[in-house]
């Protein structure tokens, strides 16, 4: 199953950064991408989306928040 996030965050420096359509098995899976090129994501502002295969979506910025503070 591959699910996508989209949506946007502020980088240390407050310039917002949109995601377009990162796709991943999980949203952990996608998560650790984001942070291997950003190692700020996660700890800044943020407004994101994850879209299942189903159509159905979800608000997921206190889960990124909970997965970046456990690793």
């Amino acid at each position: 199953m591959t699910v996508i996030l989209e949506g946007e965050y502020e980088s240390e420096y407050g310039e917002v950064i949109t995601l377009h359509d990162v796709q991943g098995e999980n949203l952990n899976d996608i998560v650790q991408k984001i942070k291997a090129d950003d190692a700020d994501f996660g700890h800044t502002p943020m407004e994101l989306n994850l879209h299942f295969p189903d159509g159905s979506i979800k608000w997921v910025e206190d889960t990124v928040a909970r997965i970046v503070s456990e690793s």
